[in-house]
């Protein structure tokens, strides 16, 4: 959703949000509310949405690959070739049925290769196990929390203190709504809902990051100062993470990376 400058012919963005209809799948009225971005704050959109029916009512159908075709004349007694005109497998056609295990072993070209992709869960920079891995973290003794840390700066390594860094952030963003993606076509709808609102809440980040730097109230000192206290406390995170075998110990890696990448540039 983009809410534009005034004026007859303005193209710029004044605020902008994400609306999320992954609900009109089964559903055919949406309301909810969503807050539109912009460098001075923060503006509450209303909205309802309504559509004739649920989405998952329509069905799609995949189109037949082509095997008959049908000549016609020439239009008078020029000499024009016969146009081929292909037309779809007829419906009370047999099809061929796939191909058996047996055929499979005893017929190389229909085998899979050995080293195609399997499908399952993919490899994302976002944190996976956490509900797992917080209980773990609980249950270290203070003496262990780095110092300068607090245990919630270890239970919530993407809070956002610890995220204002740009290319993570949209890196970030788009990670999540790809898992976000994943789980719902797994059928994980309660981890897609978890998801789905951290994918918002760092969106919404992105964004006012973003319009903070384009519009010049950034000093790039202070982002840059910003961007090494959040390295050094990625170096301190990524210490713990390890030493406990977690998996978030891979998404403060990546982090780290683009983070000190930033800083370099600067």
């Amino acid at each position: 959703v983009f809410l534009m400058e005034p004026g007859w012919f303005s193209s710029g963005v004044f605020a902008q949000g994400v609306i999320d209809m992954h609900h009109l799948e089964k559903t055919n009225t949406l309301n909810g509310a969503i807050d539109l971005v912009h460098k001075d704050g923060v503006l509450k959109l209303e909205y309802s949405i309504q559509i004739r029916e649920p989405c998952n009512k329509y069905q799609k159908n995949k189109v037949e690959v082509v095997t008959n075709l049908k000549f016609y004349p020439p239009f008078d007694n020029k000499n024009i070739p016969p146009v081929e005109i292909p037309i779809g497998q007829a419906s009370g056609e047999e099809r061929p049925a796939p191909p058996q295990p047996s055929q499979i072993a005893s017929n190389p070209a229909v085998a899979p290769k050995p080293n195609a992709p399997q499908p399952g869960e993919p490899d994302l920079m976002v944190i996976k196990d956490k509900d797992k891995e917080d209980a773990i973290l609980n249950q270290i003794p203070e003496s262990e929390i780095p110092a300068g840390l607090t245990l919630d700066d270890i239970l919530e390594p993407d809070k956002k203190e610890l995220i204002q860094c740009f290319s993570f952030l949209e890196k970030y963003s788009d990670e999540l709504e790809k898992y976000k993606s994943y789980l719902i076509r797994e059928g994980f709808k309660a981890d897609a809902k978890r998801i789905d609102a951290t994918f918002m809440r760092v969106y919404k980040e992105t964004l006012m990051l973003k319009n903070t730097i384009e519009s010049g109230n950034l000093d790039p000192e202070v982002y840059k100062n910003n961007l090494i206290k959040i390295a050094e406390t990625d170096e301190k995170l990524l210490g713990l993470y390890k030493s406990k075998g977690l998996k978030r110990a891979a998404f403060i890696e990546k982090r780290l990376e683009m983070t000190k990448q930033e800083i370099s540039e600067m």
